[in-house]
């Protein structure tokens, strides 16, 4: 497992983070695990969600109770972008700290994903909006720093060796 501290920027705020890089989530602690979020490949593209088109982000959200990693990662990913999960695979987790001093645990995967329609709306929440970019554009349009190196070099590993 590789491990190191760094930080992300979301709307305009500073979080650090312990990122974790894994295979499998069998060391995530499930009482810790709260939410989980995807580098979907659509084509040669990574989906994207937002919900001002000005902030963007992974597809993703809140594991509800009962429900399995995999459950939680297909359904928010059919709510927030209107596709299917062909394949994924674990890829890592970061431990946030908010500026309340509580932290978050955050699940990454990387994902193929196939359009079941066009998208129109977030059911469950605030996704108005989704968007396709360059492999080479997400750290603009995500100010993940070195964590979003490492995450897409990790889903790119992933698709590049058969294990999407």
């Amino acid at each position: 497992m590789k491990k190191f501290d760094s930080q992300f920027i979301y709307n305009g705020v500073v979080f650090p983070l312990e990122w974790h890089e894994v295979d499998d989530f069998s060391e995530v602690p499930r009482e810790h695990a709260s939410q989980i979020y995807g580098v979907c490949f659509y084509n040669d593209d990574i989906v994207l969600v937002t919900s001002d088109n000005k902030t963007f982000n992974l597809p993703g959200g809140t594991i509800e109770k009962g429900e399995t990693y995999d459950e939680t990662f297909k359904r928010e990913i059919q709510e927030e972008t209107n596709m299917r999960v062909v394949s994924s695979k674990p890829i890592g987790y970061q431990i946030v700290s908010k500026p309340d001093g509580t932290k978050t645990w955050q699940l990454r995967v990387a994902a193929k994903v196939e359009k079941i329609g066009d998208f129109e709306s977030d059911p469950g929440g605030p996704v108005t909006a989704i968007k396709l970019c360059k492999i080479e554009e997400f750290n603009s349009y995500i100010q993940y720093g070195k964590v979003g190196e490492r995450l897409i070099q990790r889903a790119l590993d992933a698709l590049r060796q058969n294990r999407l």
